[in-house]
């Protein structure tokens, strides 16, 4: 961990996958924060889970394809 600047809060972290997302994702679990990582691919979300929890970090992967209009009121309702 860095700075904690984000300990105790959340962060919704779309695209979390791959790429820029994931980058997102591991730099809020390193400055403190837990996240809630969305991405279409559920193995990529499986690896990154892995690796927060190597850091000693909390991470929950949501599988859900944000191109379909009604999947952000489905992951608000089911988590």
């Amino acid at each position: 961990m860095n700075n904690g600047k984000l300990k105790n809060k959340v962060a919704v972290v779309t695209g979390a996958g791959r790429g820029i997302g994931r980058a997102i994702a591991l730099g809020y679990v390193k400055e403190g924060a837990a996240v809630a990582a969305i991405a279409r691919t559920e193995s990529d979300l499986a690896t990154l889970e892995q690796e927060v929890s190597k850091l000693g970090g909390k991470c929950v992967g949501i599988p859900a394809d944000l191109t379909i209009p009604a999947a952000p009121a489905e992951i608000v309702n089911k988590w």
